[in-house]
Protein backbone atom coordinates (compact mmCIF):
# COMPACT_ATOMS: atom_id res chain seq x y z
CA UNK A 1 0.00 0.00 0.00
CA UNK A 2 1.01 3.59 -0.55
CA UNK A 3 0.72 4.30 3.18
CA UNK A 4 3.13 1.47 4.04
CA UNK A 5 5.79 2.94 1.74
CA UNK A 6 5.79 6.11 3.82
CA UNK A 7 6.59 4.32 7.08
CA UNK A 8 10.04 3.78 8.50
CA UNK A 9 11.02 0.47 10.06
CA UNK A 10 10.08 1.80 13.54
CA UNK A 11 6.55 2.55 12.37
CA UNK A 12 6.89 6.36 12.21
CA UNK A 13 6.15 8.45 9.12
CA UNK A 14 9.02 9.36 6.76
CA UNK A 15 8.79 13.16 6.50
CA UNK A 16 10.66 13.26 3.14
CA UNK A 17 8.28 10.80 1.50
CA UNK A 18 5.35 12.68 3.04
CA UNK A 19 6.52 15.94 1.46
CA UNK A 20 6.82 14.28 -1.99
CA UNK A 21 3.34 12.86 -1.61
CA UNK A 22 1.87 16.27 -0.68
CA UNK A 23 3.54 18.08 -3.63
CA UNK A 24 2.43 15.35 -6.05
CA UNK A 25 -1.18 15.61 -4.96
CA UNK A 26 -1.20 19.40 -5.16
CA UNK A 27 0.34 19.48 -8.67
CA UNK A 28 -1.38 16.49 -10.28
CA UNK A 29 -4.85 17.98 -10.87
CA UNK A 30 -3.34 20.45 -13.37
CA UNK A 31 -1.46 17.67 -15.23
CA UNK A 32 -3.96 14.80 -15.28
CA UNK A 33 -5.64 13.94 -18.63
CA UNK A 34 -7.55 10.67 -18.08
CA UNK A 35 -9.50 8.64 -15.51
CA UNK A 36 -6.49 6.47 -14.66
CA UNK A 37 -4.55 9.46 -13.46
CA UNK A 38 -7.56 10.71 -11.49
CA UNK A 39 -7.86 7.37 -9.69
CA UNK A 40 -4.17 7.59 -8.78
CA UNK A 41 -4.71 11.09 -7.42
CA UNK A 42 -7.63 9.83 -5.29
CA UNK A 43 -5.43 7.07 -3.91
CA UNK A 44 -2.67 9.55 -3.07
CA UNK A 45 -5.14 11.83 -1.30
CA UNK A 46 -6.45 8.94 0.80
CA UNK A 47 -2.89 7.91 1.64
CA UNK A 48 -2.11 11.45 2.81
CA UNK A 49 -5.20 11.42 5.04
CA UNK A 50 -4.26 8.01 6.50
CA UNK A 51 -0.73 9.07 7.32
CA UNK A 52 -1.86 12.31 8.96
CA UNK A 53 -4.30 10.35 11.15
CA UNK A 54 -1.47 8.02 12.15
CA UNK A 55 0.72 11.00 12.98
CA UNK A 56 -2.03 12.38 15.24
CA UNK A 57 -2.33 9.00 17.01
CA UNK A 58 1.46 8.81 17.49
CA UNK A 59 1.43 12.34 18.86
CA UNK A 60 -1.27 11.48 21.42
CA UNK A 61 0.57 8.29 22.48
CA UNK A 62 3.83 10.13 22.85
CA UNK A 63 2.08 12.81 24.97
CA UNK A 64 0.96 10.15 27.46
CA UNK A 65 4.45 8.64 27.45
CA UNK A 66 6.01 11.98 28.36
CA UNK A 67 3.84 12.50 31.46
CA UNK A 68 5.87 12.73 34.68
CA UNK A 69 5.91 9.59 36.81
CA UNK A 70 3.99 11.27 39.64
CA UNK A 71 1.13 12.42 37.39
CA UNK A 72 0.80 9.03 35.69
CA UNK A 73 0.80 7.35 39.10
CA UNK A 74 -1.94 9.69 40.34
CA UNK A 75 -4.06 8.98 37.24
CA UNK A 76 -3.79 5.24 37.91
CA UNK A 77 -4.93 5.67 41.52
CA UNK A 78 -7.96 7.70 40.38
CA UNK A 79 -8.79 5.13 37.69
CA UNK A 80 -8.74 2.22 40.12
CA UNK A 81 -10.89 4.06 42.65
CA UNK A 82 -14.06 2.00 42.87
CA UNK A 83 -17.57 2.96 43.76
CA UNK A 84 -17.60 0.50 46.66
CA UNK A 85 -19.69 3.02 48.54
CA UNK A 86 -22.61 1.34 46.74
CA UNK A 87 -21.78 -1.84 48.67
CA UNK A 88 -21.69 -0.14 52.04
CA UNK A 89 -23.78 2.97 51.23
CA UNK A 90 -20.79 5.14 52.04
CA UNK A 91 -19.56 8.50 50.82
CA UNK A 92 -17.08 8.03 48.01
CA UNK A 93 -14.30 9.53 50.14
CA UNK A 94 -14.60 6.46 52.39
CA UNK A 95 -14.62 3.76 49.71
CA UNK A 96 -11.57 1.53 49.17
CA UNK A 97 -10.07 1.05 45.72
CA UNK A 98 -11.33 -1.32 43.06
CA UNK A 99 -9.68 -4.64 43.80
CA UNK A 100 -8.55 -5.66 40.31
CA UNK A 101 -7.91 -2.21 38.83
CA UNK A 102 -4.12 -2.33 39.37
CA UNK A 103 -3.91 -5.60 37.42
CA UNK A 104 -5.62 -3.93 34.46
CA UNK A 105 -3.08 -1.09 34.55
CA UNK A 106 -0.17 -3.56 34.67
CA UNK A 107 -1.38 -5.33 31.50
CA UNK A 108 -1.21 -2.24 29.22
CA UNK A 109 2.52 -1.71 28.70
CA UNK A 110 5.92 -2.19 30.26
CA UNK A 111 6.07 1.47 31.31
CA UNK A 112 2.64 1.38 32.95
CA UNK A 113 3.51 -1.84 34.75
CA UNK A 114 6.67 -0.23 36.12
CA UNK A 115 4.71 2.79 37.36
CA UNK A 116 2.04 0.59 38.94
CA UNK A 117 4.52 -1.66 40.73
CA UNK A 118 6.35 1.34 42.18
CA UNK A 119 3.16 3.03 43.44
CA UNK A 120 2.33 1.38 46.81
CA UNK A 121 -0.86 3.43 47.25
CA UNK A 122 -2.29 1.70 44.17
CA UNK A 123 -2.20 -1.61 46.08
CA UNK A 124 -3.10 -0.29 49.53
CA UNK A 125 -6.84 -1.04 49.31
CA UNK A 126 -8.50 -4.40 48.91
CA UNK A 127 -12.09 -5.58 49.05
CA UNK A 128 -12.68 -9.27 49.75
CA UNK A 129 -15.75 -11.16 48.68
CA UNK A 130 -16.26 -14.82 49.37
CA UNK A 131 -13.64 -17.25 48.10
CA UNK A 132 -11.22 -14.79 46.51
CA UNK A 133 -7.86 -16.45 45.90
CA UNK A 134 -5.82 -15.85 49.06
CA UNK A 135 -2.71 -15.47 46.90
CA UNK A 136 -4.27 -12.29 45.51
CA UNK A 137 -4.57 -10.84 49.02
CA UNK A 138 -0.92 -11.69 49.71
CA UNK A 139 0.07 -10.01 46.42
CA UNK A 140 -1.73 -6.78 47.34
CA UNK A 141 -0.26 -6.70 50.84
CA UNK A 142 3.22 -7.28 49.47
CA UNK A 143 3.02 -4.64 46.74
CA UNK A 144 1.54 -2.02 49.09
CA UNK A 145 4.83 -2.12 51.05
CA UNK A 146 4.41 0.04 54.16
CA UNK A 147 1.54 2.22 52.90
CA UNK A 148 -1.54 2.51 55.21
CA UNK A 149 -4.32 0.09 54.25
CA UNK A 150 -8.04 0.40 53.49
CA UNK A 151 -9.61 -3.05 53.73
CA UNK A 152 -13.12 -4.34 53.06
CA UNK A 153 -14.68 -7.74 53.65
CA UNK A 154 -18.20 -8.97 52.83
CA UNK A 155 -18.47 -12.77 53.19
CA UNK A 156 -21.49 -14.86 52.27
CA UNK A 157 -24.67 -14.28 54.26
CA UNK A 158 -25.26 -16.54 57.23
CA UNK A 159 -28.10 -18.31 55.44
CA UNK A 160 -26.01 -19.09 52.33
CA UNK A 161 -22.63 -19.63 53.98
CA UNK A 162 -20.97 -23.04 53.80
CA UNK A 163 -18.24 -24.38 56.10
CA UNK A 164 -15.78 -23.52 53.33
CA UNK A 165 -16.98 -19.90 53.34
CA UNK A 166 -16.41 -19.64 57.09
CA UNK A 167 -12.89 -21.09 56.75
CA UNK A 168 -12.09 -18.67 53.94
CA UNK A 169 -13.28 -15.63 55.96
CA UNK A 170 -11.15 -16.70 58.91
CA UNK A 171 -8.11 -17.16 56.64
CA UNK A 172 -8.63 -13.75 54.96
CA UNK A 173 -9.03 -12.03 58.32
CA UNK A 174 -5.86 -13.73 59.54
CA UNK A 175 -3.96 -12.34 56.52
CA UNK A 176 -5.31 -8.86 57.20
CA UNK A 177 -4.32 -9.01 60.85
CA UNK A 178 -0.67 -9.64 59.93
CA UNK A 179 -0.70 -5.99 58.85
CA UNK A 180 -2.77 -4.65 61.74
CA UNK A 181 -0.28 -1.86 62.32
CA UNK A 182 -1.06 -0.51 58.82
CA UNK A 183 -4.87 -0.48 59.04
CA UNK A 184 -6.30 2.98 58.34
CA UNK A 185 -9.87 2.19 57.18
CA UNK A 186 -11.82 -1.04 57.55
CA UNK A 187 -15.26 -1.95 56.16
CA UNK A 188 -16.19 -5.37 57.54
CA UNK A 189 -19.43 -7.34 57.37
CA UNK A 190 -19.34 -10.11 59.93
CA UNK A 191 -21.34 -12.99 61.27
CA UNK A 192 -21.39 -13.46 65.04
CA UNK A 193 -18.51 -15.98 65.04
CA UNK A 194 -16.26 -13.64 63.06
CA UNK A 195 -17.09 -10.76 65.41
CA UNK A 196 -15.79 -12.85 68.30
CA UNK A 197 -12.51 -13.34 66.41
CA UNK A 198 -12.35 -9.57 65.78
CA UNK A 199 -12.71 -8.85 69.50
CA UNK A 200 -9.64 -10.95 70.29
CA UNK A 201 -7.37 -9.04 67.91
CA UNK A 202 -4.57 -6.95 69.47
CA UNK A 203 -6.26 -3.73 68.32
CA UNK A 204 -3.98 -1.59 70.45
CA UNK A 205 -1.36 -2.06 67.72
CA UNK A 206 -3.70 -0.52 65.10
CA UNK A 207 -2.37 2.95 65.85
CA UNK A 208 -3.26 4.31 62.38
CA UNK A 209 -6.88 3.12 62.36
CA UNK A 210 -9.01 6.19 61.69
CA UNK A 211 -12.31 4.92 60.26
CA UNK A 212 -14.32 1.80 61.13
CA UNK A 213 -17.43 0.57 59.31
CA UNK A 214 -18.90 -2.58 60.87
CA UNK A 215 -22.01 -4.52 59.94
CA UNK A 216 -22.69 -7.54 62.12
CA UNK A 217 -25.59 -9.86 61.34
CA UNK A 218 -27.12 -12.21 63.90
CA UNK A 219 -24.86 -10.66 66.48
CA UNK A 220 -25.34 -11.44 70.15
CA UNK A 221 -25.83 -8.18 72.14
CA UNK A 222 -22.99 -9.11 74.50
CA UNK A 223 -20.67 -9.58 71.52
CA UNK A 224 -21.69 -6.19 70.12
CA UNK A 225 -20.93 -4.51 73.44
CA UNK A 226 -17.55 -6.25 73.51
CA UNK A 227 -16.79 -4.96 70.00
CA UNK A 228 -17.21 -1.35 71.18
CA UNK A 229 -15.03 -2.02 74.21
CA UNK A 230 -12.36 -3.61 72.00
CA UNK A 231 -12.36 -0.61 69.63
CA UNK A 232 -11.50 1.61 72.59
CA UNK A 233 -8.01 0.12 72.43
CA UNK A 234 -7.47 1.90 69.08
CA UNK A 235 -6.16 5.37 69.93
CA UNK A 236 -6.84 7.03 66.55
CA UNK A 237 -10.43 6.10 65.65
CA UNK A 238 -12.37 9.22 64.67
CA UNK A 239 -15.19 7.86 62.46
CA UNK A 240 -17.48 4.95 63.29
CA UNK A 241 -20.38 3.49 61.30
CA UNK A 242 -22.35 0.68 62.92
CA UNK A 243 -25.07 -1.47 61.33
CA UNK A 244 -26.72 -4.18 63.38
CA UNK A 245 -29.92 -6.13 63.42
CA UNK A 246 -32.23 -5.25 66.28
CA UNK A 247 -31.59 -2.88 69.16
CA UNK A 248 -28.40 -1.01 69.85
CA UNK A 249 -26.20 -2.93 72.33
CA UNK A 250 -25.78 -1.63 75.82
CA UNK A 251 -23.41 1.33 75.79
CA UNK A 252 -20.13 0.55 77.55
CA UNK A 253 -18.53 3.47 79.36
CA UNK A 254 -15.28 3.49 77.43
CA UNK A 255 -12.94 6.04 75.91
CA UNK A 256 -14.12 5.27 72.36
CA UNK A 257 -17.02 7.75 72.43
CA UNK A 258 -15.00 10.74 73.61
CA UNK A 259 -12.49 10.41 70.76
CA UNK A 260 -15.05 10.15 67.93
CA UNK A 261 -15.56 12.95 65.44
CA UNK A 262 -18.48 11.29 63.59
CA UNK A 263 -20.89 8.47 64.45
CA UNK A 264 -23.38 6.87 62.04
CA UNK A 265 -25.78 4.31 63.57
CA UNK A 266 -28.10 2.01 61.60
CA UNK A 267 -29.85 0.16 64.41
CA UNK A 268 -32.67 0.70 66.86
CA UNK A 269 -31.82 3.28 69.53
CA UNK A 270 -34.03 4.34 72.44
CA UNK A 271 -34.40 7.92 73.63
CA UNK A 272 -32.38 7.19 76.81
CA UNK A 273 -29.61 5.54 74.79
CA UNK A 274 -29.48 8.47 72.38
CA UNK A 275 -29.13 10.99 75.21
CA UNK A 276 -26.48 8.84 76.95
CA UNK A 277 -24.53 8.41 73.73
CA UNK A 278 -24.52 12.15 73.03
CA UNK A 279 -23.35 12.92 76.55
CA UNK A 280 -20.46 10.43 76.25
CA UNK A 281 -19.53 11.68 72.75
CA UNK A 282 -18.98 15.26 73.84
CA UNK A 283 -16.30 15.89 71.17
CA UNK A 284 -18.42 14.67 68.28
CA UNK A 285 -19.17 16.93 65.29
CA UNK A 286 -21.58 14.68 63.32
CA UNK A 287 -24.16 12.19 64.60
CA UNK A 288 -26.69 10.28 62.48
CA UNK A 289 -29.19 7.86 64.01
CA UNK A 290 -31.35 6.18 61.38
CA UNK A 291 -33.78 4.18 63.51
CA UNK A 292 -35.17 5.65 66.70
CA UNK A 293 -37.62 3.77 68.93
CA UNK A 294 -39.09 3.63 72.44
CA UNK A 295 -40.70 6.93 73.33
CA UNK A 296 -40.58 6.51 77.10
CA UNK A 297 -37.95 8.43 79.02
CA UNK A 298 -36.80 6.19 81.86
CA UNK A 299 -33.93 8.14 83.40
CA UNK A 300 -33.10 11.68 84.43
CA UNK A 301 -30.24 13.24 82.51
CA UNK A 302 -28.23 16.39 83.27
CA UNK A 303 -28.17 19.21 80.75
CA UNK A 304 -25.04 19.03 78.58
CA UNK A 305 -23.32 21.37 76.12
CA UNK A 306 -21.96 19.79 72.94
CA UNK A 307 -19.49 22.45 71.77
CA UNK A 308 -18.45 20.74 68.51
CA UNK A 309 -21.67 19.19 67.19
CA UNK A 310 -22.35 20.59 63.70
CA UNK A 311 -24.68 18.00 62.15
CA UNK A 312 -27.45 16.03 63.87
CA UNK A 313 -29.84 13.59 62.17
CA UNK A 314 -32.53 11.73 64.13
CA UNK A 315 -34.44 9.65 61.61
CA UNK A 316 -37.33 7.21 61.75
CA UNK A 317 -38.54 8.33 65.15
CA UNK A 318 -41.80 7.00 66.57
CA UNK A 319 -41.74 9.40 69.51
CA UNK A 320 -41.23 13.08 70.22
CA UNK A 321 -37.53 13.42 69.44
CA UNK A 322 -37.47 16.94 70.86
CA UNK A 323 -37.09 15.15 74.19
CA UNK A 324 -33.54 14.43 73.08
CA UNK A 325 -32.88 18.05 72.10
CA UNK A 326 -34.22 19.38 75.43
CA UNK A 327 -31.16 18.06 77.28
CA UNK A 328 -28.53 19.78 75.14
CA UNK A 329 -27.09 23.09 74.04
CA UNK A 330 -25.43 23.00 70.61
CA UNK A 331 -23.63 26.28 69.84
CA UNK A 332 -21.90 24.96 66.69
CA UNK A 333 -24.99 23.31 65.13
CA UNK A 334 -25.33 23.95 61.37
CA UNK A 335 -27.49 21.09 60.06
CA UNK A 336 -30.51 19.65 61.89
CA UNK A 337 -32.71 16.92 60.37
CA UNK A 338 -35.54 15.50 62.49
CA UNK A 339 -37.86 12.79 61.17
CA UNK A 340 -40.56 11.88 63.67
CA UNK A 341 -44.26 11.64 64.44
CA UNK A 342 -46.09 12.78 66.35
CA UNK A 343 -44.78 15.85 68.15
CA UNK A 344 -46.67 18.54 70.02
CA UNK A 345 -45.66 22.19 70.00
CA UNK A 346 -42.67 21.35 67.83
CA UNK A 347 -42.12 24.98 66.85
CA UNK A 348 -41.64 26.03 70.48
CA UNK A 349 -39.22 23.17 71.14
CA UNK A 350 -37.01 23.94 68.14
CA UNK A 351 -37.12 27.67 68.79
CA UNK A 352 -36.00 27.05 72.40
CA UNK A 353 -33.05 24.99 71.12
CA UNK A 354 -31.91 27.80 68.81
CA UNK A 355 -32.37 30.46 71.49
CA UNK A 356 -30.26 28.72 74.13
CA UNK A 357 -27.63 27.50 71.64
CA UNK A 358 -27.20 30.79 69.72
CA UNK A 359 -26.25 28.69 66.70
CA UNK A 360 -26.55 29.67 63.04
CA UNK A 361 -28.32 26.89 61.18
CA UNK A 362 -27.52 26.50 57.48
CA UNK A 363 -29.93 23.60 56.91
CA UNK A 364 -33.07 22.56 58.76
CA UNK A 365 -35.24 19.61 57.74
CA UNK A 366 -38.38 18.51 59.56
CA UNK A 367 -40.41 15.46 58.53
CA UNK A 368 -43.60 15.30 60.60
CA UNK A 369 -46.81 13.93 59.09
CA UNK A 370 -48.80 14.94 62.16
CA UNK A 371 -47.66 18.55 62.50
CA UNK A 372 -50.39 21.08 63.25
CA UNK A 373 -50.96 23.84 60.72
CA UNK A 374 -50.53 26.46 63.45
CA UNK A 375 -47.03 25.13 64.14
CA UNK A 376 -46.15 25.25 60.46
CA UNK A 377 -47.38 28.85 60.18
CA UNK A 378 -45.23 29.78 63.20
CA UNK A 379 -42.18 28.49 61.34
CA UNK A 380 -43.14 30.53 58.28
CA UNK A 381 -43.62 33.75 60.24
CA UNK A 382 -40.48 33.50 62.37
CA UNK A 383 -37.63 35.61 60.90
CA UNK A 384 -35.08 33.35 62.58
CA UNK A 385 -36.27 30.26 60.69
CA UNK A 386 -36.90 32.20 57.48
CA UNK A 387 -33.27 33.34 57.56
CA UNK A 388 -32.02 29.74 57.34
CA UNK A 389 -30.67 29.33 53.76
CA UNK A 390 -32.08 25.82 53.26
CA UNK A 391 -35.37 25.10 55.03
CA UNK A 392 -37.41 21.97 54.30
CA UNK A 393 -40.68 20.57 55.69
CA UNK A 394 -42.37 17.32 54.77
CA UNK A 395 -45.93 17.09 56.05
CA UNK A 396 -49.26 15.37 55.37
CA UNK A 397 -51.34 17.41 52.97
CA UNK A 398 -54.64 16.37 54.59
CA UNK A 399 -53.85 18.52 57.62
CA UNK A 400 -52.37 21.51 55.77
CA UNK A 401 -54.13 24.28 53.83
CA UNK A 402 -51.46 25.49 51.40
CA UNK A 403 -53.25 28.73 50.61
CA UNK A 404 -53.64 29.60 54.28
CA UNK A 405 -49.90 29.00 54.83
CA UNK A 406 -48.94 31.22 51.90
CA UNK A 407 -51.30 33.95 53.07
CA UNK A 408 -49.37 34.22 56.34
CA UNK A 409 -46.11 35.11 54.62
CA UNK A 410 -45.28 38.79 54.95
CA UNK A 411 -44.34 40.92 51.94
CA UNK A 412 -44.18 40.09 48.25
CA UNK A 413 -40.51 39.22 48.08
CA UNK A 414 -40.31 36.13 45.79
CA UNK A 415 -37.34 34.81 47.77
CA UNK A 416 -39.60 34.45 50.83
CA UNK A 417 -42.14 32.28 49.01
CA UNK A 418 -41.53 28.54 49.44
CA UNK A 419 -41.81 25.89 46.75
CA UNK A 420 -44.32 23.03 47.04
CA UNK A 421 -43.96 19.50 45.75
CA UNK A 422 -46.54 16.73 46.02
CA UNK A 423 -45.13 13.42 47.30
CA UNK A 424 -46.51 9.91 47.32
CA UNK A 425 -48.88 8.74 50.04
CA UNK A 426 -50.52 12.12 50.55
CA UNK A 427 -47.30 13.86 51.56
CA UNK A 428 -46.17 17.30 50.48
CA UNK A 429 -42.79 19.02 50.75
CA UNK A 430 -42.44 22.74 51.41
CA UNK A 431 -38.98 24.24 51.10
CA UNK A 432 -36.85 27.31 50.62
CA UNK A 433 -33.59 27.13 48.70
CA UNK A 434 -32.42 23.80 47.28
CA UNK A 435 -34.11 20.61 48.41
CA UNK A 436 -32.36 18.68 51.17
Amino acid sequence: MITDSLLKTDGTVDNTEQAKLDSGIDASPRQCRDSTQLSIIDGLAKARLDTKEQQATQSASSSIATLPFEILSHIFVIYTYADLCVEFKLPSSSAPHKSRGPLHVCSVSKQWRHVALTTPSLWSSFFVRQNVDLRLIRLWLERSHSHPLALGMAPASHRDATPEDFRFTEAALLLFTTQLHRWRRICFRFQNSHAEAFINLPLSTATLLDEVILSINRCDPKVSTSVFAALSACPSIRHLTWTGNGKFPSIPKCTLWSQLDSLDLHCSLSIDECITLLRLSYNISRLSVWEMSDGSLQNNHPHTTLPHLQKLILHGCIFDSSKVLDYFTMPALQYLWIDHHPIENCYNNFRALLDRSHCRLEKFKLVDYAIAQSDLINFFQDPLFCSIPRLYFEVFSLFIDHHACLATLNGNNPSSIPAFEVLGGGGISIYWGEQL
